[in-house]
């Protein structure tokens, strides 16, 4: 692909996410309303003590991801305190929900650079922060359901999860060996970042079960429940048309929970709704990241 070709590309892509971003939400909103009974018995077994559970576990996920950013920054010799990080990560949260579903990261990289943290190495940082989210959610899921299927299912988890682990050790032997990447690859190394990112992703994937549980979907063994959730994630973020994996993350799911019958009535809106709860927990946190600002102005 030559540079004018890679130029069209990139601005004919945010016209096709916005354009799939509409598209999936009218598909949702005429999909309830096919659907509008199922749904409605589905609303009513809700529980709200069991969403605001499922809300706060996934708000718990921010402090991890911001301790992991904190850390990978000083390993690029850019240290900050993590209680600016958390500032800024917080402050953008409304940013997530512009079309396009990349303006969190962007409002946070701006922010970074204007806190004196050289652009490279904010472009270092954000990439990295990508490519560990969908490394540790496909490892994490493929390794999870090994151990919680059985049969074909587990071969092939366990075999995915080991090419995993040999190609991701080849490539960091090959950024050790090259002085422009070396910090890179201990960075993403040190014990804070990959347990931030274990933890984070454990969070996400206790929420998202948790809701299917609240919602009466019949959930036979949580931990098939949760490896499904992760790697439905990845697929979702390496589907780069997709914004935030948005549909491709629902579909894959849907195919995961249901039956050999295939997908139940109601039950691919019921997943798609989760994001709606997921907007519900972002709006929660931005709110006390602004009431902890104007607190903290008065002492």
């Amino acid at each position: 692909m030559n540079t004018g070709e890679r130029k069209t590309w990139r601005s004919v892509l945010p016209v096709i996410q916005v354009a799939l971003e509409v598209a999936l939400i009218v598909f949702f909103i005429c999909y309830a309303a096919l659907n509008w009974a199922e749904i409605l018995s589905v609303v009513a077994r809700l529980s709200l003590v069991g969403l605001m559970f499922c809300m706060a576990a996934y708000s718990a996920a921010h402090f991890l991801a911001v301790a992991a950013a904190t850390s990978l920054l000083e390993s690029l010799g850019q240290a900050r305190p993590y209680k600016m990080l958390l500032g800024i990560h917080w402050r953008r949260l409304p940013a997530k929900y512009l079309p396009g579903g990349i303006w969190h990261t962007v409002g946070r990289g701006s922010d970074l650079v204007g806190n004196g943290v050289p652009m490279r190495q904010v472009a270092e940082l954000l990439t990295v922060e990508q490519l560990l989210s969908i490394w540790w959610s496909g490892f994490l899921g493929l390794a999870l359901a090994g151990i919680a299927f059985d049969g074909e299912v587990r071969m092939v988890a366990l075999t995915l999860s080991a090419v995993w682990i040999a190609a991701t050790t080849l490539v960091l032997g090959w950024l050790w060996r090259s002085p422009a990447y070396a910090r890179l690859a201990s960075a993403v190394l040190r014990p804070r970042v990959w347990l931030s990112y274990v933890g984070g992703w454990a969070l996400l994937a206790s929420a998202f079960t948790a809701y299917l549980k609240v919602g009466a979907v019949t959930i036979d063994n949580p931990l098939q429940v949760a490896a499904s959730y992760l790697v439905s994630w990845m697929l979702g973020a390496l589907a780069f048309f997709a914004p935030q994996g948005m549909g491709v993350f629902e579909f894959a799911m849907s195919k995961a929970v249901s039956g050999p019958g295939g997908i139940e009535s109601g039950l691919l809106w019921f997943i798609g709704a989760y994001r709606i709860v997921v907007l519900f927990a972002d709006f929660s946190a931005w709110c006390m990241w602004l009431a902890w600002r104007q607190a903290t102005r008065f002492f």
